[in-house]
């Protein structure tokens, strides 16, 4: 009796152990599961910044062009951004807007520079690159630092790099724009929201002019390629002296499927760098004709109109390119635009009106019709309480330059 007993209650055991035992196991299974597939959605962070597709990486790498130089660059005003020789101290003055796309392209190019310029490794997952490399969502270029954003290989190593969007709002903030961290996808609205609450550019407005055909477009426009797929695109025109167009970029992948797709993003045809903007245009939708272009500008016809008075006017007379005389006068009176496009100038000396015409795209305007003359003036600097203006021409004593500062 006792021997069944014994037998019994081992048997029962068993079962109560084997029990347990499966119940345990399939508990961790789940578990072991569940923390499978946490990990695995946790492997890519999705942030701000914009990545790209191996394919279009590939084609973008094919139009990877040398960096040109600030003398082959052209300004706003058609000129190189660095004057090859001229007339020693008249260099055209670009203007506010002029002088704002200078500082970004002048800055795009020098950053695209660093391409020949070795980071060395600093040790484990801070590998060796040349220049500002491909890195999702970072925005600090002068710090190594892991991706924000892209999958767990991209975001294994610390570099020095930023991706297209993230180049721009570099480029602008440097300039004295502090626009929010974006994507393409927004930048459009970031950038109106950060010129309205800047002191110094809060006349400019971005104006979206939608697809533009290759030759309309200006030195410091903005392409953007916004995609149904979500694989955007942005860079900064720069006009050329041979009549091309450069662009200038950041492109790569926050999604490399291998190492060797990530080492791509740490490579010569990747990150900023410029890259040939006619031919990426040549190319089917969307890099063809996909884009759309935002251009920065002055309402300069808002700005100029009113009374203005005079401060003082500087004639500088030039011989042989160089400064011989400068004649520096007071003045009394004002200079008034009107609604209609016509103006009154009322000094000591002068008592004259008749008509403008602006061009706000070059930033001057032409007085004509009128008892003052033909006379084209450049802006060479306005906002809402400040102007400054010139003329060029030649006299009796040979090429001048007079400049007329007035207040508001």
């Amino acid at each position: 009796m006792c021997s069944y007993t014994i037998i019994y209650l081992k048997t029962a055991f068993m079962k109560k152990f084997i029990f347990f035992l499966v119940l345990f196991a399939s508990v961790s299974f789940l578990f072991h599961s569940c923390k499978k597939e946490t990990d695995k959605e946790e492997e890519t962070v999705e942030g701000i910044g914009d990545s790209l597709s191996e394919e279009d990486n590939a084609y973008l790498e094919t139009l990877s062009v040398p960096n040109p130089s600030l003398k082959e660059i052209l300004g706003t005003d058609g000129k190189p951004l660095a004057r090859i020789g001229g007339i020693q101290g008249l260099a055209r003055i670009a203007g506010i807007r002029g002088d704002l796309i200078k500082a970004l392209l002048t800055d795009a190019q020098q950053l695209s520079g660093q391409k020949i310029i070795q980071y060395p490794s600093a040790g484990d997952d801070k590998p060796a690159h040349m220049g500002l490399v491909y890195s999702y969502g970072q925005r600090d270029i002068t710090q190594r630092l892991i991706p924000p954003s892209g999958n767990a290989l991209h975001r294994k190593y610390a570099v020095f790099g930023t991706d297209c969007s993230g180049l721009q709002i570099n480029l602008l903030r440097h300039a004295g724009i502090n626009i929010a961290d974006c994507s393409v996808s927004t930048f459009e609205s970031e950038l109106k929201a950060a010129l309205e609450k800047n002191d110094t550019y809060k006349d400019f407005k971005v104006e979206n002019k939608g697809y533009q055909p290759i030759d309309s477009l200006k030195s410091g426009d903005y392409i953007l390629w916004i995609t149904p797929s979500g694989n955007n695109h942005i860079g900064i025109i720069a006009n050329l002296v041979n009549h091309s167009k450069t662009l200038y970029q950041s492109n790569g992948t926050g999604k490399p499927e291998n190492e060797a797709a990530q080492t791509k993003n740490l490579g010569a045809g990747r990150g900023v760098h410029p890259i040939s903007f006619p031919i990426a245009t040549s190319n089917s939708y969307p890099w063809g004709n996909g884009y759309k272009v935002l251009r920065l500008n002055v309402d300069i016809e808002k700005l100029i109109k009113g009374k203005w008075s005079f401060v003082k006017s500087v004639l500088n007379h030039y011989s042989n390119g160089v400064l011989i005389d400068t004649e520096v006068e007071n003045l009394t009176g004002t200079w008034d635009f009107l609604e209609d496009k016509t103006y009154r100038i009322m000094t000591t000396n002068e008592d004259c009106s008749g008509t403008y015409n602006l061009n706000q795209d070059i930033e001057q305007f032409t007085i004509a019709g009128g008892s003052c003359g033909n006379i084209t003036f450049v802006i060479q600097k306005i906002s809402a309480t400040e102007l400054e203006l010139f003329s060029e021409g030649i006299d009796d004593d040979g090429f001048f330059r007079e400049t007329w500062f007035l207040r508001k």
